[in-house]
């Protein structure tokens, strides 16, 4: 209903206002990369160019700090690289700018890289060391990146914890997107 739009737009102008207004830092990678998109997308939308600006500039950034080691400053989490692979998904599928759109591809296929390098099938585990991990054993709690693996490996083949026991419902939520966005692996 065009009410409920409206609240929608009017929401997402003042979720893309604070984004603007934080200036992440560009090394912070899951803000940064969702932030860069979010603003550059909105911007596009709402024909808001210094939204749009700010975002590619922000992506920009982050694709330069990139390019240095090839890897991100959250490196080698399993609780982050789920929220990154959103993220980067955004930028390849649906970024209005097409440099954002490249760096997305560019990005998303290094990041699976290192989650090939660092990911042990036999273990159904990440090895360390970790950055910003909620735990050292995917098999005791529910690390979104599971997700992403399912869609690629099968639900057999990847670490999951008791669902019994436990808060991992939270981690479930990004179940339908990742659905949607469907995993590049190179």
């Amino acid at each position: 209903p065009p009410d409920l739009v409206a609240r929608i737009e009017d929401t997402l102008r003042i979720v893309v206002e604070a984004s603007v207004a934080r200036v992440v830092d560009p090394s912070y990678t899951n803000i940064a990369l969702l932030s860069a998109y979010l603003c550059n997308y909105a911007g596009n939308y709402f024909n808001e160019p210094s939204w749009s600006d700010y975002g590619e500039k922000l992506g920009s950034a982050l694709f330069k700090i990139y390019q240095e080691t090839e890897t991100f400053e959250e490196y080698n989490s399993p609780t982050y690289y789920s929220v990154d692979l959103i993220a980067l998904a955004y930028w390849r599928s649906y970024a209005p700018s097409a440099r954002l759109r490249e760096y997305g591809e560019i990005m998303e296929k290094g990041l699976w890289k290192q989650i090939g390098d660092f990911y042990h099938a036999g273990l159904k585990n990440m090895s360390g060391p970790y950055v910003r991990a909620y735990g050292m054993d995917m098999q005791r709690y529910l690390a979104a990146l599971t997700l992403w693996l399912w869609t690629v490996l099968g639900k057999e083949s990847v670490p999951l914890p008791d669902l019994a026991t436990g808060d991992n419902a939270h981690s479930f939520t990004s179940g339908p997107i990742i659905a949607i966005l469907g995993s590049r692996v190179p």
